[in-house]
C-alpha cells in the first residue's frame, strides 16, 4: 500500500469490522476517495480466518508492521489523476 492513514482505536470493545468502517469513513472525508485495503496487527483475527477478512469493499489483512491498537487503511493501488482537466 502506497497511500494510507494510520488509525488508532483505544476502544477495545469495538469489533474489528466497526473499527475498519469508522477509519474508512474518516479516510473518505479526508481524501475524497474510498479505501479498499486495510492492514491490522498480527493476531487480531481468529486463526481460522487465515489472516484475512472482507469488510464491505475493504480487504483486511494482518501485517506484522502494524502496531497493536492501530490499523493502516488506504488504497491497494495508486490513484491516477486525470491530467486533462
Amino acid at each position: 500500500m502506497k497511500i494510507g492513514l494510520l488509525w488508532f482505536e483505544s476502544d477495545k470493545k469495538k469489533t474489528i469490522e466497526k473499527r475498519v468502517l469508522e477509519a474508512a469513513e474518516y479516510y473518505f472525508k479526508k481524501h475524497g476517495v474510498c479505501s479498499d485495503y486495510c492492514q491490522i496487527p498480527l493476531g487480531t483475527l481468529d486463526p481460522r480466518m487465515n489472516g484475512e477478512i472482507q469488510v464491505g469493499e475493504i480487504r483486511v489483512v494482518e501485517h506484522k508492521g502494524v502496531p497493536k491498537g492501530h490499523l493502516w487503511i488506504g488504497l491497494d493501488h495508486e490513484v491516477k489523476e486525470n491530467k486533462d482537466e
